[in-house]
């Protein structure tokens, strides 16, 4: 009776260890620019920044204050006095707004990461390969490193 209760212990602390680790996984796969965007601009811009009641339309229009990467972080950074975009300079870093700005931009432009292929592992050849000079072959020597590199 004790050997099937560790058993049965055991198996319960592995399960959990697993579900742990597949979320602590799939949170380190989240897309940095993304999640800035979701989490702080989604409510006001819309999910897929087609606007929403207390927020314009961030694609298929005009930016008023321009749609370069520069200008788009200026906004951000700074808000628009006399509307309802706030500074978001207090509440976010550099980076999240620069990420931001490039997400904006790139969404804008129906522009993805998919566009290069990121969501797909590089295809290793297996045939030996040459170069003008040498022969050579191309080896795995690392498996299971994050995609994405941030």
């Amino acid at each position: 009776m004790t050997k099937s209760i560790r058993l049965l212990v055991a198996v319960q602390l592995a399960a959990v260890a697993a579900t742990v680790g597949v979320a602590a996984t799939a949170t380190a796969q989240q897309d940095p620019f993304l999640t800035v965007y979701r989490d702080n601009c989604s409510v006001c811009h819309g999910e897929k920044l087609e606007g929403a009641a207390q927020g314009t339309p961030l694609a298929g229009v005009e930016l008023k204050h321009g749609d370069s990467i520069a200008e788009i972080t200026k906004s951000v950074t700074d808000g628009v006095p006399q509307t309802a975009m706030p500074a978001w300079s207090e509440q976010l870093d550099e980076t999240q707004i620069r990420r931001l700005a490039i997400y904006i931009s790139e969404a804008r432009a129906n522009f993805s990461y998919t566009d290069f292929k990121i969501g797909e592992p590089p295809p290793v050849p297996t045939a030996k390969l040459a170069s003008e000079e040498h022969p050579f072959r191309v080896e795995t020597i690392a498996t299971g490193i994050a995609r994405l590199p941030y």
